[in-house]
């Protein structure tokens, strides 16, 4: 499956991240100072769509998926709770 999600995220564990979305199937998230905590990715699956928790790496300059699950609640737990 490649098709793009282009749906909107519905994540319902946010108290002071912002989630805005930036492509299709990408959001960014901020916590309320604007710092950004990483990105998450929906990319479909066999099974469904996963959610990549996603932060950036600055020595290769590219992002790296620090976990997929199946809910964006999830992803962003991720990105919260691993700085």
């Amino acid at each position: 499956m490649n098709a793009l999600i282009t749906q909107p995220l519905e994540i319902t564990v946010h108290h002071h991240e912002i989630i805005r979305g930036v492509g299709a199937g990408l959001w960014r998230v901020t916590d309320h100072r604007s710092f950004v905590l990483g990105n998450i990715q929906a990319l479909p699956e066999s099974l469904g769509v996963r959610y990549h928790a996603m932060r950036f790496h600055p020595p290769t300059a590219t992002f790296r998926s620090v976990g997929a699950f199946w809910s964006p609640d999830e992803a962003l737990l991720c990105l919260r709770h691993s700085r």
